[in-house]
């Protein structure tokens, strides 16, 4: 792996006996092409579409590999809340239409319950620059009680390595994928949230609970945990595919959207990157043997403003250290300002 400090990228150049070497099926060679010899994908797209129709949709999916038991502590203690956030007109009625669709679609249901979580509402990112909203349950009390789950997370860097060679790349969104694992009654009781119409349950696994993460990390290996590494990797709810060849690339989408539609998972189309030769992921740009920053993630860094205090410090230290491979000898180069971490620094 060659780092590049001047194109703020690294590059590979790995030896076949550095690595495991995977026998890859017979494949297909037919591919799509369109006539300035690019590749079409809006064709591709259109016959996976119509190959994969129970996966490719907006329709929510649930998985019949797991139903998620959250485990309480045996000294477990809860006390009532009865706290109800006031909300202004607009975000009432966005309210209100938020738990219409998630009562249609099977994510939550009515219920009378001892005990139960506040919610609010945070605003959404739009692509058509309409005003939109996401329900958040404030889950902190429940998640002091619960009984942490171990279950090893994927990180970027790890699957990185595995690139070499690598031309073509997609990546799948699941569909709310937390939503998309069911939960055991007794653990839905626990999901309960307060709102100005009602009490509301989850039956599915709610955002903002401790161990989402690890159930959805271990619903994933139970999908592509013997794929992984030889031509997917999943990082959360983002499925990356990479290939050396279009016609291999195709074969592997087709395999893993496979295995998505007999777990009974769904993707989010309008979020979907296909067969792409450049592909941002993570906050990183993808190519043929070569990882750079985002751009947009550059100009964020520059854009933050000079930290005046040390909670300020630390938070520009980890938007830095998150790209730390870019920047040879970093712990070097941040080492004054990790000096001034601490709450009796003196910040000039």
């Amino acid at each position: 792996m060659t780092l590049n400090p001047s194109e703020n990228c690294f590059s590979f150049n790995f030896t076949k006996n550095n690595f495991r070497l995977y026998s890859k099926p017979n494949l297909p060679t037919n591919f799509h092409l369109a006539a300035d010899n690019e590749i079409d994908k809006h064709s591709i797209l259109q016959d996976l579409k119509i190959e994969f129709p129970s996966v490719l949709t907006d329709e929510l999916g649930c998985t019949d590999r797991m139903t998620y038991s959250i485990t309480l502590k045996k000294d477990a203690d809860f006390k009532p809340c009865r706290t109800v956030y006031q909300l202004s007109p607009p975000k009432m009625t966005a309210m209100k239409e938020i738990l219409d669709t998630l009562l249609s679609n099977g994510t939550i249901e009515k219920i009378q319950s001892p005990i139960a979580s506040p919610c609010f509402l945070v605003d959404k990112k739009s692509n058509d620059g309409t005003k939109k909203y996401r329900l958040v349950v404030d889950y902190r009390a429940l998640n002091k009680e619960i009984e942490y789950f171990q279950y090893p997370l994927p990180t970027v860097e790890s699957a990185f390595m595995y690139l070499n060679g690598a031309r073509f790349f997609t990546c799948l969104d699941l569909n709310q994928a937390f939503h998309q694992i069911p939960l055991d009654r007794a653990s839905q009781r626990l999901t309960a949230f307060q709102t100005p119409f009602g009490c509301y349950c989850y039956k599915r696994l709610p955002f903002g609970v401790a161990v989402g993460s690890q159930a959805l990390s271990c619903l994933m290996d139970e999908v592509l945990g013997d794929l992984k590494y030889t031509f997917v990797f999943n990082f959360q709810d983002d499925v990356f595919i990479y290939s050396e060849t279009l016609a291999d690339h195709l074969q592997h989408i087709r395999i893993v959207l496979t295995r998505l539609q007999e777990a009974k998972l769904t993707v989010n189309l309008t979020k979907a990157s296909i067969a792409r030769s450049s592909i941002d992921f993570l906050g990183h740009t993808i190519r043929h043997n070569k990882i750079t920053m985002n751009p947009d993630r550059v100009k964020h860094l520059l854009a933050i403003p000079k930290p005046t205090s040390p909670k300020e410090i630390s938070q520009f230290l980890g938007a830095v250290n998150f790209f730390a491979k870019f920047f040879p000898d970093l712990a070097t180069v941040v080492e004054p300002l990790n000096s001034l971490r601490g709450s009796k620094s003196a910040l000039i």
